[in-house]
């Protein structure tokens, strides 16, 4: 059996939860209750989202800008009356959509610009013209006596003998320029002497060239004005040492070579040789050494 205690205590939490069970219950339906009478009240369900009123907008086409009215000039002379401002009708601007292309083009036509480029006067070179000295002299007398009818004998001929003073010396220049130009000529004799003599002494034999045909090195040689060959040095390589040897021995050999052409002017003189293998190929000078 419980004692007595024991049920007391049984009793009073029984009664404990059946306290706090009423007490939720109770504030359950009282919030119930009140969210009802919200949601039913006229103002709560009057209560709208307004939204801003549209505005509308009317397109409004601006007038057309009317013409200047043109105002006649003052007369300079004379009581006449000028005709009043209202009289004078406006020009009318027709409107740019009546332009069509045609028209539009012929207004671009109207100012065309010329993108041509003029053609320069083509200078004909002075060693093709024939200069006649006595025709020179022979009309400059003529312009003096025409400009200097008064003047004494004197100063005419002071004049004549300046003018055939300067025609000497335009003679002296062109003979100059034929001199060095026979002189060019001169050493393109000379090249082609001293190759044909270096060619003589040349010689290589196939096997050494390693089945290459493309073979090709340059020698530069200064010559001495007696025809002396002072120094050799090499100036591109074929890349076989067997083949720029036998080009080199082929200077050495030709050594003295023929004296540089009269009339030239440095103590010595330098020349690039080219030495192909296909030419001495074509020359049958291969095979052997």
């Amino acid at each position: 059996m419980m004692s007595e205690q024991q049920y007391y205590s049984r009793e009073g939490v029984m009664t404990g939860n059946r306290l706090f069970g009423r007490t939720l219950v109770f504030s359950v339906v009282c919030h119930i209750v009140l969210l009802g009478v919200i949601i039913v009240s006229p103002e709560f369900s009057s209560r709208k989202v307004s939204l801003p009123n549209a505005i509308r907008v009317n397109l409004v086409t601006l007038p057309e800008p009317q013409a200047p009215v043109a105002t006649a000039p003052p007369a300079s002379t004379g009581p006449e009356k000028t005709a009043p401002a209202s009289e004078i009708a406006p020009e009318k601007r027709a409107p740019a959509s009546e332009i069509t292309p045609e028209k539009r083009s012929a207004a671009k036509q109207g100012k065309k610009v010329n993108l041509t480029k003029t053609s320069l006067p083509v200078k004909t070179s002075v060693k093709h013209k024939t200069y006649n000295a006595e025709k020179v002299v022979r009309t400059a007398i003529e312009q003096i006596k025409k400009d200097l009818p008064q003047s004494g004998s004197k100063k005419v001929n002071a004049a004549i003998d300046k003018l055939k003073e300067q025609v000497a010396q335009h003679e002296q220049v062109v003979q100059g320029a034929r001199g060095a130009a026979g002189s060019l000529q001169l050493m393109d004799v000379y090249h082609a002497e001293i190759w044909h003599r270096i060619q003589r002494k040349w010689a290589f034999s196939d096997q050494l060239a390693r089945g290459r045909e493309d073979l090709e090195a340059v020698m530069i040689v200064r010559i001495m004005k007696d025809g002396r060959i002072e120094e050799i040095w090499p100036e591109q390589s074929s890349g076989n040492r067997s083949f720029d040897d036998s080009v080199f021995r082929a200077i050495k050999k030709s050594d003295p070579l023929p004296p540089l052409p009269e009339g030239y002017q440095d103590r010595y003189y330098e020349v690039g040789i080219r030495f192909n293998l296909s030419e001495l190929q074509k020359s049958g000078k291969h095979g052997g050494q």
